[in-house]
Formats: structure tokens, C-alpha cells, sequence
């Protein structure tokens, strides 16, 4: 089984749950970019079609949002979309110019640019390549 079907484990504390479309290329990459970067071990990556993803969606009542949308749960908040990605980022030291640059951005422009991306990611990344595991970190099959 491949990385992107696993929980990243690395210690007791509440991390933040990252929910992403397991069967995205473009989704994938920005996970592995991510994990690759989370040195404090913040986040938790959960592929939005495995058994604890559902779970996940089912018990926020989020399932529609799912296919195309990037959902941090963050204290029992929900973020999504470029909200999500500014969350992300501002607790990414080398990322928060980034987030600081999102925050500027209103919704009404910054939603209809995520919307463009995500209905658009497959023609940027095939869908049909193969994305594989290419770091070690401590995984809980989910």
C-alpha cells in the first residue's frame, strides 16, 4: 500500500487533520510536499475515500465538499479551500509570507482561482500516472 493511505504517527499531541482527495495526482504531490515540510509534526493527512476519511466527513457533515476541496479541521473549526491552504501555510514558517499573501486576497477572488485549479487539476497532473511513496515517516494503516 501506498504512503497516501496511511495517518502520519509521530506522537500523542492534537494535530490538525489535513482531508484531501485520495485519488488526485495534483492533491497527492501538495500532500508529500507538505509532509515532507511538517517538521513539528502538526498535521494529520487523511485521503478523503479511505475508511477514516469517510468517518471524518460523515461526522462534520462535510461529504459534499469533498471531491474538489482541501478540508482542514482545525479545534473542531472547518476551513476549506484557500482558507484551508492559508491555515496551512501560516503555521509553516518558511510558507507564512505565503498565508500572509492569501489573507490579503478576498474570498470572492481567491475561491473562484481554487475552483479554476481543482476543476482543472487532472489536465495539469494525468490522473492515470502513479504517484508513489517516495519518503519514510512512521504510518497507522487507516
Amino acid at each position: 500500500m501506498g504512503f497516501l493511505n496511511y495517518i502520519k504517527i509521530k506522537s500523542n499531541k492534537e494535530r490538525l487533520k489535513i482531508i484531501f482527495d485520495g485519488s488526485c495526482n495534483l492533491c497527492k504531490k501538495g500532500i508529500i510536499f507538505l509532509s515532507k515540510r511538517d517538521k513539528k509534526s502538526s498535521f494529520v493527512f487523511i485521503a478523503n475515500n479511505s475508511t477514516e476519511g469517510k468517518k471524518i466527513l460523515d461526522k462534520y457533515k462535510i461529504k459534499d465538499l469533498s471531491k474538489k476541496t482541501i478540508i482542514l479541521i482545525k479545534n473542531n473549526n472547518i476551513y476549506t479551500k484557500a482558507t484551508a491552504i492559508k491555515h496551512i501555510l501560516s503555521l509553516m514558517p518558511r510558507f507564512r509570507f505565503i498565508s500572509i499573501i492569501l489573507s490579503i486576497i478576498p474570498k470572492f477572488i481567491s475561491y473562484p482561482i481554487y475552483d479554476l485549479i481543482a476543476n482543472r487539476r487532472n489536465k495539469f497532473y494525468n490522473s492515470n500516472n502513479c504517484i508513489t511513496n517516495r519518503i519514510t515517516l512512521n504510518f497507522l494503516i487507516i
